[in-house]
C-alpha cells in the first residue's frame, strides 16, 4: 500500500505542477502561498511579488501587515502584544475508536487464537460537540515574538452514550536570525481522556529554516531536534522538511527518524507528503504517511508495526472543510492489524 500511495501522490503532485498556457507569476505563488500553512514561506512568496509588482500597493500592504505580525516593527525593551483571539467551533466526525479500544475481536500467536474481552473493544460512531480555541502573539524583539496558543475539545457519542476530549498548549520563541533563517524553541503539552485509556504527552523542539527563491517557486528547508515525553517514556528525535510553492501548486515533504524506548513500542521513522492546490476557489490538500513503530513484545514476539494512511481535504464552503483518510496498520501482532476510515467537517468559524 505505501508504494502505491506515494506514487499517486507523486502522480498529482506532476498534473498540478504541469505547465499551464499563460504565464504564472510571483503573485499567483503569493496567493497560493496561503495554503502551505507556514507563515513564512506566505512572506517569502509575497516578498517575491513585491520584486516583480513593485508598483501594485496591494502587495506591499500586505507584506507590510505580515511583516508587522511577526514583529519587525517592534521597537522597546517591553513586550508588546501583536494579536489575541478565541473562538469556538463545532465539531462533527466518524470516530472509528471513540473510546480507545482494540480493533481487533480476536489475535493469533504461535498458532494460537485469543478472544479479546468484549468490553475492551473499540466502539465507532458518530460523535458531536465544540473545539475552543485562543492565540497571543508577544514580541519582544525585531522580528522575535512569543506564540502562544491552546485548546480544548469535548465531543459526545448518543448512539454509545460516552464521550471523549482532549487539551493541548503550545508555547514557541520565533526568532528572526538574518536575511530569510530563523530558529524556533518550542514546548508543547497535550492530554486526551477516553472511557478505556488516557494519555499525556509533552515536548521540546528546537529548530531552524531557511527560506530561498528558484526559478518559478519558492522553497522553506527546515530541521530540528525534539524530545518527547509520554508519562514516564522519554525519546529523541531528528526531523527535515521540505515546504514549496510552485505556479499552480503547494507540495511537502518531511521525513522524521527517532530513538528506540527499551521496551515500549515507539514511533521510529515516519515520511509524509502532501500537494494542496485550488480548485475554482476552494482549497484541496491530498496527503500521504508511512510510519514504523517498533519496541515492546509479547508473549515473546517482537513488536513492529507499519502504519500507511492517505487523507484528502476540499473547502466545501468558507470556514468549513470536508475531509476523508484511510489508514491501515500491518503489526507482527495481529491483534494491532487494523483498517480504518475516517470522515470530519472541520470548521472554521472565525475565519471568514
Amino acid at each position: 500500500m505505501f508504494p502505491m500511495m506515494f506514487r499517486a501522490l507523486i502522480l498529482s503532485v506532476m498534473a498540478v505542477l504541469l505547465p499551464v498556457t499563460g504565464q504564472a507569476d510571483a503573485l499567483r505563488r503569493a496567493n497560493l502561498a496561503g495554503l502551505s500553512g507556514s507563515e513564512r514561506l506566505r512572506q517569502f512568496a509575497v516578498g517575491q511579488a513585491i520584486l516583480e509588482h513593485r508598483g501594485d500597493p496591494g502587495v506591499a500592504q500586505a507584506m507590510r501587515a505580515s511583516l508587522q505580525q511577526s514583529g519587525f516593527y517592534h521597537s522597546g525593551a517591553r513586550p508588546g502584544i501583536l494579536s489575541r483571539s478565541a473562538q469556538i467551533d463545532p465539531v462533527l466526525a466518524y470516530d472509528a475508536n471513540i473510546n480507545g479500544g482494540f480493533l481487533n475481536d480476536r489475535f493469533e500467536i504461535f498458532g494460537l487464537s485469543f478472544d479479546i474481552d468484549p468490553s475492551r473493544l473499540a466502539l465507532a460512531g458518530m460523535i458531536g460537540g465544540a473545539r475552543a480555541n485562543g492565540q497571543m502573539r508577544l514580541a519582544y524583539g525585531e522580528g522575535r515574538y512569543l506564540d502562544l496558543r491552546g485548546s480544548v475539545e469535548a465531543v459526545y457519542a448518543p448512539q454509545h452514550d460516552i464521550g471523549r476530549a482532549q487539551a493541548g498548549f503550545e508555547a514557541c520563541a520565533r526568532n528572526h536570525l538574518r536575511g530569510w533563517s530563523f530558529a524556533d524553541l518550542c514546548v508543547t503539552g497535550a492530554s486526551s481522556w477516553r472511557a478505556l485509556s488516557q494519555d499525556t504527552s509533552g515536548s521540546v523542539s528546537l529548530s531552524f529554516a531557511q527560506l530561498h527563491a528558484g526559478g518559478n517557486s519558492a522553497h522553506e528547508f527546515t530541521a530540528g531536534v525534539s524530545r518527547s515525553l509520554f508519562g514516564a517514556t522519554a525519546q529523541n528525535a531528528v526531523s527535515m522538511g521540505w515546504q514549496a510553492v510552485w505556479n499552480r501548486a503547494v507540495t511537502g515533504l518531511e521525513v522524521t527518524l527517532a530513538a528506540p524506548v527499551a521496551g515500549e513500542t515507539v514511533m521510529r521513522q515516519r515520511l509524509q507528503g502532501s500537494v494542496s492546490w485550488d480548485a475554482r476557489g476552494r482549497a484541496v490538500r491530498l496527503g500521504a504517511w508511512h510510519q514504523l513503530a517498533d519496541g515492546g513484545m509479547l508473549l515473546g514476539v517482537a513488536r513492529v508495526d507499519r502504519v500507511s494512511g492517505v487523507s484528502l481535504s476540499v473547502q466545501a464552503r468558507p470556514g468549513v472543510t470536508v475531509e476523508v483518510m484511510h489508514q491501515v496498520t500491518q503489526s507482527t501482532l495481529s491483534m494491532f492489524d487494523e483498517r480504518r476510515s475516517g470522515l470530519s467537517l472541520r470548521f472554521d468559524l472565525g475565519r471568514r
